[in-house]
């Protein structure tokens, strides 16, 4: 029996809290078959790249006695990713670009022939993969031709999310005996194929087998037209999880090798009580292959990043951006911030309101400031006003009985002095801040923190706002949500429309890059059209806009628009028109939007499912996912704008506003 992995090599970086802890080879197909290995004959059929991080991922499958001599070396650069474990956060990343350097040693398109060598295709061969391209489905069918059994593991969706269901059948089809899917790809598929069961599934693959593994939650094994789900005796204390659908294959293949494929409930039991038990020891350590080898180490060369790109090369260095890394970790912090006692703090204190509120921030904490106005306004049926900290300083307050400030740190200047000057209101701070660090500096005004305890410097970093905008607007959107007695968890809408809008501007940008590059690619005059529950996103937007330095902006209200603000389009036409909208419309916007399609070429609508603050909050999660794919586009970070030294005096002024 030989089990053969293929694709193309990686060598995997780990790091534990940003410092570097060693490296390994990685790859599903290559951690399944290391695991194999010391029952089997295993092969890695493979390219990597003829420098040292290919040396140490060939390494690290010599040593636990993986077959190499179909390993071969090409010319490129060894494709590297770099998982890094956020103790502090509880925060598990695998990414493609350094953390230290940010740079990537990445390539899409496989380097594998698919000219297979003899010695492996037999019908005592076992395929075991876990990427769908050209290459790889050519060597699936002349192992096929061979009687041979062939794996997969899917445990990404990738391109599929933009295939019809004809062309996934195409792909999937009858090609695989076993197949394992994490929960994620089988909720797409589900979805997909519009099938209501996991048992269902199997009309796409015709295996004799599929595992659909859910994490902590265990996992279904469909077979015979049948579907049996497990759960787990004991959830192990996770380290690193990045190997347990790897290790839990590895002993699917074994127990269907050992059974020839004859699957029972009595094979079934068995496999995953071994299976689970391999997975929970896997975890326990960092590295996908713990169990089997140590991580290797790699010394620094100088003036080198530990992944091996010269620090001084102008070609190689670059910045990280923080766009990127900010919203990566946006669901995570906004899910941490609906976790602590803020929003418990915030229900008691907004059901004692009485006569009018203030709502003040400034910078992107403007944005929760009208936001949440709105949310009060519209659940107590009291006034409200969202202000400016200048605002509040140059007006007679005599009628406001409450006062809330937003502040990301807790301790920005122009807060701070607009709540000493109005100290005789009751005011409330809403911050990710120390609560001790802001008393220090300001003891009037009671402290409510979505900061996680003992977790005070995770922060975002950089100039732009997302976590300082969205998580205070979703713990007033969460009091919305439920004064409404939505059946649906307020923490799974959020999730999901996060996971929808980024997978929305992904695929926008994708298939309108053509018309995006021709019009935001100018660096000069946008249009930003809002009104009707969709201000704050405006708002956020143009500000995100300007800050960054890349365009300038002109924001209309939708229906002051149609007094005479209309020559500004005709006479000085922009190079693109945003236009932000909530479900249904009234027969005003009907008529505007028809004017507006005469700028079609330039005209951007980011329209929401939802309508009133459900709609104003989704679009809002829309702004933070379009900002990102304009940088991605433009190929610059926008939250790290060059300014001048002048600039920065007005910047970090600290005096009397």
């Amino acid at each position: 029996m030989k089990i053969v992995g293929i694709g193309d090599l990686v060598l995997d970086y780990y790091f534990e809290n940003n410092i570097f802890k060693g490296v390994c080879g990685g790859m599903t197909s290559f951690n399944v078959i290391s695991h194999l290995a010391k029952y089997f004959e295993t092969y890695a059929y493979a390219v990597c790249g003829n420098d040292l991080d290919g040396e140490i991922a060939i390494k690290s499958l010599e040593d636990v006695g993986v077959n190499i001599k179909y390993i071969k070396k090409e010319n490129i650069s060894t494709r590297c990713f770099y998982i890094n474990i956020d103790n502090k956060e509880n925060i598990f990343s695998s990414k493609k670009s350094c953390p230290l350097c940010g740079e990537k040693k990445w390539y899409e398109t496989t380097k594998l022939s698919d000219k297979v060598p003899n010695n492996l295709l037999s019908k005592e061969s076992i395929l075991v993969l876990d990427t769908i391209n050209k290459i790889n489905l050519k060597i699936v069918d002349k192992f096929r031709n061979k009687d041979s059994k062939v794996v997969l593991d899917m445990g990404q969706v990738g391109n599929f999310k933009y295939l019809t269901k004809e062309e996934i059948l195409d792909k999937l089809l009858n090609r695989f005996n076993l197949v394992q899917l994490n929960e994620r790809v089988a909720s797409f598929l589900l979805k997909k194929f519009k099938y209501s069961s996991y048992s269902e599934l199997n009309n796409i693959f015709n295996s004799t087998m599929l595992i659909i593994t859910h994490g902590k939650g265990g996992a279904t094994i469909v077979y015979n037209n049948k579907e049996k789900r497990y759960l787990l005796k004991q959830v192990a204390i996770e380290v690193d999880p990045s190997g347990a659908g790897d290790a839990f294959l590895s002993v699917a293949i074994k127990k269907c090798i050992e059974n020839d494929f004859n699957i029972s409930e009595v094979m079934l039991d068995e496999l995953f009580d071994e299976a689970s038990n391999l997975s929970a020891e896997t975890v326990q350590k960092l590295g996908a292959r713990s169990v089997l080898i140590d991580l290797y180490n790699k010394n620094i060369e100088t003036e080198k990043c530990i992944c091996g790109l010269k620090l001084n090369s102008k070609k190689n260095k670059r910045n990280i951006k923080k766009t990127f890394v900010n919203l990566i970790n946006l669901k995570s912090r906004v899910n941490n911030a609906l976790k602590t006692e803020a929003y418990q703090k915030l229900s008691i204190e907004i059901e004692k309101l009485e006569g009018s509120v203030a709502f003040i921030g400034t910078g992107g904490s403007k944005i929760p400031a009208i936001f949440s106005s709105k949310v009060v306004n519209t659940i107590k049926g009291i006034t409200t006003i969202p202000l400016t900290p200048r605002e509040l300083i140059y007006r007679n307050n005599k009628d406001i009985k409450t006062l809330f400030a937003f502040s990301y740190s807790g301790v920005s200047n122009d807060i701070l002095y607009a709540l000493k000057q109005n100290s005789k209101i009751e005011q409330y701070i809403v911050t990710k801040g120390d609560e001790n660090k802001i008393l220090s500096k300001y003891d009037k005004a009671k402290i409510i923190s979505y900061c996680k305890k003992n977790n005070n410097s995770v922060k975002e970093r950089g100039f732009l706002s997302f976590e300082g905008v969205l998580s205070p607007c979703s713990l007033f959107a969460k009091l919305y949500y439920e004064n409404l007695n939505e059946k649906d968890n307020f923490e799974n809408f959020i999730s999901c429309r996060i996971d929808f809008w980024n997978t929305y501007f992904e695929k926008y940008f994708r298939d309108n890059k053509k018309k995006l590059n021709n019009i935001l690619d100018k660096k000069g005059l946008i249009d930003i059209f809002i009104g009707d529950n969709s201000e704050c996103a405006g708002y956020d937007l143009e500000s995100k806009i300007v800050e960054s330095g890349i365009y300038r902006v002109e924001l209309h209200e939708k229906k002051n628009f149609s007094h005479g603000r209309f020559v500004t389009l005709e006479h000085f036409e922009p190079d693109a028109i945003i236009y932000l909208k909530n479900k249904n419309v009234s027969k005003y916007e009907q008529t505007l939007l028809k004017y507006l399609t005469m700028f079609d070429d330039k005209l951007i609508i980011i329209e929401s499912e939802y309508d009133k603050i459900i709609g104003e909050f989704d679009l809002l999660i829309a702004i933070q996912y379009f900002i990102k794919n304009i940088s991605k586009l433009l190929n610059i970070d926008l939250s790290k704008p060059t300014y001048s030294d002048e600039s920065m005096k007005i910047y970090k002024f600290k005096g009397e506003l």
